[in-house]
């Protein structure tokens, strides 16, 4: 269990990294972790198969592609919780989801309090999940967006991740 949550450790470090560098999680990186999650299945430290490692592959990509549609978060978001479910299993992952929603949630509400910003942030975000029921794409609020209005996303997962950890250490 230490090696697992080590590599995945060294996995969301890597991807804090680049994304606050370049706003980007690499393909490349990604990937990694995916054969890593492999490996891992290969030596038995995952039980289960093949269809496991799919399993633990795809249920991110599912849970997380209609607020990646949204522009909730970034394909390489949704990508490295993939590679991050085949190293630690589905249901470590959706937890560090979860926890991760409600810091990044926590993170932007407050930067837009701090921004003077937050009526304006609300008012679009009703049109965009107007829009996004509805399967419209809206594209107003975005045409306004820079890299520095950018929430890295990233960040939120590693500070669950490293939540989830100090827990599995305590208990």
């Amino acid at each position: 269990m230490i090696a697992t949550w080590g590599v995945a450790l060294l996995l969301l470090i890597a991807a804090v990294v680049t994304d606050l560098r370049t706003y980007r999680v690499p393909n490349g990186l990604v990937v990694s972790g995916m054969i890593v999650g492999g490996i891992l299945f290969l030596l038995g430290v995952r039980p289960g198969g093949v269809f496991y490692f799919l399993g633990d592959l795809m249920g991110p990509v599912v849970l997380l592609y209609p607020v990646y549609r949204m522009r909730g978060i970034g394909a390489g978001d949704v990508k490295l919780c993939a590679a991050l479910a085949t190293i630690l299993g589905v249901r470590h992952t959706l937890l560090i989801l979860i926890i991760s929603f409600f810091i990044g949630g926590i993170w932007g509400v407050s930067r837009w309090i701090l921004q003077g910003q937050l009526c304006y942030r609300l008012h679009a975000m009703r049109h965009i999940l107007g829009d996004g029921l509805s399967c419209k794409q809206s594209s107003a609020y975005y045409a306004h967006t820079d890299n520095m209005d950018k929430l890295h996303f990233t960040v939120c997962i590693l500070l669950a991740f490293v939540g989830c950890m100090i827990k599995e250490a305590v208990m």
